[in-house]
C-alpha cells in the first residue's frame, strides 16, 4: 500500500535542524565555561587576570551548573517517558494478539498469517495522515505494512476518507490491473484505485486481503483499524469481521491515546 516514505517528511526538517544548533551551541557554551574555570583554577594567565573577569567566571559556573541540572531533569524525565511507553507498547500489543486469537477462531485460518494494525490520525487539519502506532503478525511487530497512508491513499485511507469499513482481495485486484495499460488505470475514478497511481499500485504490499475499519473515540474519528490476512470477501464484510474489529477499536480506545513522545522509547 502506498505511504509517505521517510526521507519526504520535509516538515521534520526544520525542527531537526534547530535542534542541532541548539546541541551545538550548548556543546561550544559548555567546553568555553569549563575553559574559563580550569584557567582560573590554575591561575592562567595569571591570577590578576581572573580578578578582573570574576563575571565571566560567575557566568561559567552558572551556565555549568544549569547544564548540569538540566541532564539530571531530562534524564528522570525520560526514565519516566519510557517506563510509560513500554507500558502502553506491552498493553497495545496485547489488544493485537486478542484479536488475532479471534480471527482464527472464527475464520479458520492460520495465525501466522493473520496480521492486524493501528492507525491514527496525526498532523493538522489541512494535512492529516494515519500513522502507524503498532501491529502483531506471528506474534511480533511486523514491518510489513507502511508506517503512514495519507487520507484517501490505500484501502486504510479512503476507509478513512469515506468513514466506513472498507475491503479488498488486494493480490488479486494488483495482480488483475498488471494485465492492464497504466493510461487504463489512471482514467478510473479516484475511489476505485484506492487514491493511487500507477507506480503507486505496483510498488504497493501484496498482502491476500485487507481490512480496514475507522476508529472513534469520543463522537471523533480518531484513527483505523486494519487486519490482513487470507479472507474471503464475504468474511472481510460479514458481522463477524465487523464485530471484532468493533471490539479491538473498543479495547485501543480503552488505552487512550500513546504517550507523547513514545515512539522514540518504544522496543
Amino acid at each position: 500500500m502506498f505511504f509517505r516514505p521517510p526521507a519526504l517528511h520535509h516538515a521534520h526538517l526544520p525542527h531537526n535542524a534547530v535542534v542541532i544548533v541548539l546541541r551545538l551551541t550548548r556543546a561550544a557554551l559548555s567546553m568555553l565555561a569549563v575553559s574559563a574555570v580550569t584557567l582560573a583554577q590554575l591561575n592562567l594567565p595569571s591570577k590578576a587576570t581572573w580578578d578582573d573577569l570574576s563575571l565571566v567566571l560567575y557566568c561559567s559556573v552558572f551556565l555549568i551548573a544549569a547544564f548540569l541540572l538540566h541532564d539530571a531533569v531530562f534524564t528522570v524525565d525520560y526514565i519516566a517517558k519510557a517506563a510509560r511507553a513500554r507500558e502502553y507498547e506491552l498493553q497495545l500489543r496485547a489488544s493485537l494478539s486478542a484479536t488475532i486469537g479471534e480471527l482464527v477462531d472464527e475464520f479458520g485460518v492460520r495465525w501466522d498469517e493473520v496480521g492486524v494494525y493501528h492507525y491514527r490520525l496525526s498532523g493538522f487539519r489541512w494535512r492529516r495522515r494515519l500513522t502507524k502506532v503498532g501491529g502483531m503478525l506471528a506474534g511480533v511487530p511486523p514491518n510489513d505494512m507502511p508506517t503512514s497512508y495519507d487520507i484517501g491513499k490505500g484501502v486504510p485511507g479512503l476507509a478513512v476518507q469515506e468513514r466506513m469499513l472498507v475491503t479488498e482481495s488486494w493480490r488479486q485486484f494488483v495482480e488483475r490491473w498488471e494485465q492492464s495499460r497504466p493510461r487504463d488505470w489512471e482514467d478510473q475514478p479516484s475511489d476505485h484505485r484506492y487514491g493511487l497511481d500507477w507506480d503507486e499500485l505496483m510498488s504497493s504490499d501484496r498482502v491476500e486481503a485487507i481490512v480496514a475499519n475507522p476508529q472513534y473515540s469520543a463522537g471523533r474519528l480518531t484513527g483505523c483499524i486494519v487486519v490482513t490476512g487470507p479472507f474471503k470477501p464475504l468474511q472481510m464484510s460479514g458481522s463477524p469481521m465487523r464485530r471484532i474489529m468493533s471490539n479491538t477499536a473498543t479495547q485501543i480506545k480503552h488505552l487512550g491515546p500513546p504517550p507523547r513522545g513514545w515512539r522514540n522509547h518504544a522496543s
